[in-house]
């Protein structure tokens, strides 16, 4: 019995070696046929070589997803933390009414790959808890209702599409639950996410000193980099609280230190100020989730991320064109203005926005305005273009959270999407209290409170069925789902 299975074993991994070998001569043959083709066809060789390039690496991509389906998620989760949704989306395929972006392309070739594996593959599918994979499956039904809701209102199919390419890439849980069957690969999954996270972080850090940032409403003083999904530099500091604790390598200590204060400091020139608070939160959320022996010892780490956040924040602002004359009174205007917003003109923006959609969630409660469906407004945001203020304001987004989805899609996805988050933070927490494994541990952390981050800044911006977050969402859900079903455990090895 014995000798069998590891014949098979033996065939398969001849049969794997076979397929990469011919795949590996795909992805050589279709650059050269690529380059030989632009020259052809009258593009410099300049010209050619940039498509070979951007072809050799959608092909070796492709590839990877087709023997991984999960690299997909991964792929789409580095895009959004690097490149502004902007830029993402400012290329497609035509499709339908509107256009298939690249992040479209990447869901369609890991759900695909995935759906394929499955059905070559007799292991048994793992999917994510009852509880979270039955709520998700009702919630995306809902959303596709919100579709048919908005087309029946007269909504454009295309602006429907938009909000709901946001909420399919939730379905990314599957195919990462189901895919990641080791330990290994999602610490490297993570290594390679919170690498992404620095770049990012570094970008905006860069664009600050550099004066690319706009002067913000609320203060002529303070310049906003926005170009870049700031939760992501949230998750960023999240894992730098969560890791920590417990890493015992002076090298490893020494870059999740850098890490936290790059990413510190790139949120701190957002002036996102929801993010600021949930910041602020994080130690505590952390430390409150450690056990009591690791206070001290986190409490000493904490002091030195302290440090690292405020050189960070006080080196960029040296070396900016455009310094802040004094980031401390900057930041202590904007974080206090929270309480005062008759006086603050962007709060006093979004609660005119608040109030219209409850207006509207009111008159539809069941069913929502639909997807793609627009408020109107009067808004106290000066319009460049008008040179007024106190003018009519329409736009799709709304920048609770909660509020979008009762406004989209009415009361009752509202409460699916609320007993969803529930359910991902419970499994969580429970997975975290029962895994005793260090490594393991850690993971559980940093997903944990991650999600609880998520779930916090979601009632300011950027809400969690937004294109640019969702992806972070679908990536703290999977991990705290796959954590405690890893299998072929090993010893702890130091980092």
């Amino acid at each position: 019995m014995t000798v069998a299975v590891e014949t098979r074993r033996r065939n398969r991994r001849a049969d794997a070696r076979q397929w990469l070998r011919r795949a590996g001569v795909v992805v050589l043959l279709a650059p050269v046929l690529i380059i030989l083709g632009g020259i052809a066809a009258g593009l410099a060789p300049l010209d050619a070589a940039v498509a070979v390039a951007f072809a050799a690496a959608g092909t070796g991509l492709f590839v990877a997803i087709l023997a991984r389906p999960e690299i997909g998620a991964l792929a789409i989760l580095v895009l959004t933390a690097v490149v502004p949704v902007d830029t993402l989306f400012e290329y497609d395929v035509a499709f339908l009414s509107g256009g298939l972006k690249i992040t479209d392309l990447l869901l369609l070739a890991s759900l695909g790959a995935w759906v394929l594996a499955r059905v070559v593959d007799r292991r048994p599918v793992r999917l994510p808890s009852p509880a979270v994979t039955g709520l998700l499956i009702v919630f995306l039904i809902l959303a596709l209702f919100g579709v048919l809701n908005a087309r029946s209102s007269g909504v454009e199919l295309k602006l429907a599409l938009l909000e709901l390419r946001a909420i399919l890439v939730l379905l990314l849980v599957f195919p990462i639950v189901d895919g990641v069957r080791r330990r290994e690969d999602l610490e490297r999954g993570l290594v390679v996410f919170l690498t992404a996270v620095s770049i990012s972080a570094v970008i905006v850090t860069r664009d600050f000193v550099l004066g690319r940032g706009s002067v913000a409403l609320f203060s002529n003083d303070a310049t906003r980099i926005n170009n870049l999904v700031y939760v992501y530099h949230l998750a960023g500091i999240v894992w730098g609280l969560a890791l920590i604790p417990f890493v015992r390598s002076l090298m490893v200590r020494t870059l999740l230190l850098g890490l936290t204060g790059i990413c510190a400091a790139a949120l701190f020139y957002a002036s996102r100020r929801g993010g600021w608070v949930v910041a602020l939160l994080a130690p505590l959320v952390v430390l409150a989730l450690l056990p009591l022996n690791r206070w001290g010892w986190s409490g000493r780490r904490l002091v030195l991320m302290v440090g690292a956040v405020i050189a960070a924040i006080l080196v960029a602002n040296t070396m900016s064109t455009r310094p802040i004359e004094s980031p401390w009174t900057s930041a202590r205007e904007r974080l206090f203005s929270l309480g005062r917003s008759g006086e603050d003109v962007s709060a006093r923006h979004r609660v005119a926005e608040l109030e219209q959609a409850r207006e509207l969630i009111r008159d539809r409660p069941l069913t929502g305005i639909g997807l793609g469906a627009s408020i109107t407004f009067i808004s106290p945001l000066y319009d460049s273009v008008l040179e007024v203020s106190n003018v009519p304001h329409t736009n799709i987004y709304v920048h609770n959270s909660y509020v979008w989805v009762a406004l989209k899609l009415g009361l009752p996805a509202l409460a699916v999407f609320l007993a969803l988050l529930v359910a991902v933070v419970s499994s969580a927490y429970g997975g975290y209290r029962r895994t005793t494994d260090r490594r393991d541990r850690r993971l559980m952390l940093g997903g944990l409170a991650t999600l609880v981050a998520l779930v916090l800044v979601a009632s300011s911006e950027p809400h969690l069925t937004y294109v640019g977050s969702s992806p972070l969402l679908v990536g703290a859900i999977a991990l705290t789902q796959v954590v405690p079903r890893l299998k072929e455990r090993r010893p702890d090895r130091p980092e």
